[in-house]
């Protein structure tokens, strides 16, 4: 199948384990919540996930520092960019 590739931005490394993390943005319940992800290549688009995220996943690529776990977001604050 064909790897997600997302900006380096979007992954942060948990301090407690060193995994790799990206924030997910689930529609349904307006929350954000961290899936664990195995890195691929780096490309010049990003870095490619291997596993973690599905197709389709929204994926949160900036101000990821300031979010937590099952936080409720508005879409359009981070789709936007600011």
């Amino acid at each position: 199948g064909v790897n997600a590739i997302l900006p380096a931005a979007a992954i942060s490394k948990r301090d407690q384990d060193g995994q790799h993390v990206v924030w997910a943005y689930n529609s349904e319940l307006g929350k954000v919540n961290q899936h664990i992800v195995t890195l691929g290549k780096v490309t010049t688009q990003g870095i490619e996930i291997t596993d973690g995220i599905n197709v389709g996943d929204k994926i949160v690529v900036a101000g990821v520092q300031y979010l937590s776990e099952d936080q409720q977001v508005k879409p359009l604050r981070w789709q936007r960019g600011v």
